[in-house]
């Protein structure tokens, strides 16, 4: 069992994290540009709404670095630091996937705006052939269901990592995590239950659908992983939730937040794909960034650069 899930400071911040009354109403977050091609593939980002991140929910920026960083842009030293949930349409002619799903309406009002805007993009979720996710946190699977605990995406199938599904699902696991965190194994139960007999689990770096692979990425959760898009000579990671700020963790990568199951490996993740990322100038974005670009070295930490 990860350090992190045995320490009474885990407690608050995952107690927040699926109740729909946590979330504190927060100022626009920007979205990604959209909509954006790699290779024959269509990406649509879609912005499920905007979270409240908070100094306390990332304890390294309660600091004068961090409030030096954050009120340089105009932010409260304590927060809330708004930051966006995005989720991404794939397509490909008739072939559509989605990246995560977003909250849906588990995590308040803020939150769940994917169907709509899954709609304005004119993408019908029975058409949806499969749904890639990064990992099971309530932010990205919420949006799975609908608000009767049924399948958002009816004829889609869930593809998901081995190691996210066995923690979530494991009573253990469970048991021994602190009071507040039983909603968030409850909604991933949930989110999978919903799809009877749909759900494929992998493990690693495997392909699950055409022009995506998986990248495995642990520390923020067990199985917590990105997706690479390639195709031909051109490449683009969506590495989740890598980072939950880019204003603090682009500088200051070693900076974690309470969600992180294992912090030091959640650490020690971030640095080496950011590394790799600038070394092979591979684009990306996440669920947490609202832009996309190359990963830069800057002084001590990283910068996302168009």
């Amino acid at each position: 069992m990860p350090s992190l899930l045995t320490r009474r400071s885990f407690l608050s911040a995952a107690a927040a994290l699926p109740l729909a009354s946590a979330l504190p109403s927060v100022a626009h977050s920007v979205p990604l540009n959209a909509p954006f091609a790699v290779g024959g593939f269509t990406v649509m980002p879609l912005l499920d709404g905007p979270f409240g991140l908070t100094a306390a929910l990332m304890p390294q920026a309660d600091s004068v670095e961090g409030e030096k960083l954050v009120e340089r842009v105009g932010l409260p030293a304590k927060g809330p630091w708004p930051q966006p949930v995005n989720t991404f349409v794939v397509q490909r002619g008739e072939r559509i996937f989605m990246i995560d799903a977003g909250g849906g309406t588990v995590l308040g009002p803020d939150l769940g705006k994917m169907p709509e805007r899954l709609a304005a993009v004119g993408v019908d979720p029975a058409k949806v052939e499969a749904v890639l996710m990064t990992h099971l946190h309530a932010d990205h699977a919420g949006g799975l269901m609908t608000p009767e605990g049924k399948a958002f995406f009816p004829n889609a199938e869930i593809i998901v990592q081995q190691a996210e599904v066995a923690f979530w699902t494991d009573d253990g696991a469970r048991s021994r995590a602190p009071a507040g965190t039983d909603a968030m194994f409850a909604i991933a139960r949930a989110a999978l239950a919903a799809y009877p007999g749909k759900v494929r689990t992998v493990a690693g770096a495997i392909t699950a659908a055409p022009g995506l692979t998986f990248v495995p990425l642990p520390g923020h959760t067990p199985g917590h992983a990105g997706l690479m898009l390639a195709d031909g000579n051109e490449q683009f990671l969506f590495f989740a939730d890598v980072i939950h700020s880019a204003l603090l963790q682009f500088p200051h990568p070693a900076w974690t937040v309470l969600f992180d199951v294992d912090q030091a490996q959640a650490a020690a993740t971030r640095r080496g794909i950011l590394d790799r990322l600038a070394a092979d100038k591979i684009p990306v974005t996440g669920a947490h960034i609202p832009d996309r670009g190359r990963i830069e070295v800057r002084n001590m930490g990283y910068a996302l650069v168009a």
